[in-house]
């Protein structure tokens, strides 16, 4: 690994902390600016520089480093709601590169479906774990996802198609300079 592949994972790793500083909380979930940059990650640079990047994330944040959302770190995350969403993060990478080996010319329309099956598989993960550490005795399915899931979703599509957009300019400049 070069010194200038380590550097630009840094700076990835300081906007995904500081993604999730920025952080409206809602009632099980803050809205935060992780899965744009999760996203970002995963389309940019190298498979395994990414996996690094959000492994290292997830790490610092377990062992008490406050990385997470409002600020909030330690073991005992992963006993609250919104853990799962920050689990899936780990398979972000593979799917987007999944997709970098379907032949398809226009790149802005394969980002965009590989993004969105990507959101749909962060919110399944996340949903799933919400669901079981909220226990389902408390709410039914339908109404903890009209109202938990529902609201945060059209948010999370944007940042998706940003993300798109975004890696579609920036990768090219990352490459040259690593």
């Amino acid at each position: 690994m070069t010194i200038k592949r380590i550097a630009i994972d840094s700076i990835f790793l300081a906007l995904l902390i500081v993604s999730s500083y920025i952080s409206i909380p809602l009632s099980d979930i803050s809205l935060t600016l992780q899965v744009l940059v999760v996203l970002l990650l995963a389309l940019i640079l190298p498979f395994i520089d990414a996996e690094i990047i959000i492994i290292l994330y997830i790490l610092m944040g377990l062992i008490g480093i406050p990385v997470f959302a409002n600020f909030t770190s330690g073991i005992s995350k992963i006993f609250t709601p919104s853990f799962g969403f920050i689990i899936s993060f780990i398979f972000v990478p593979f799917i987007i590169k999944i997709f970098d080996l379907i032949n398809i010319k226009n790149d802005k329309i394969k980002n965009i479906i590989s993004l969105l099956i990507t959101i749909i598989f962060i919110y399944t993960i996340g949903c799933l774990y919400l669901f079981i550490i909220k226990g389902v005795y408390e709410i039914d399915i339908k109404t903890f996802i009209i109202v938990s899931i529902l609201p945060l979703l059209p948010f999370d599509i944007i940042k998706a198609i940003l993300a798109g957009f975004i890696s579609i300019k920036i990768k090219p400049t990352i490459e040259r300079i690593s």
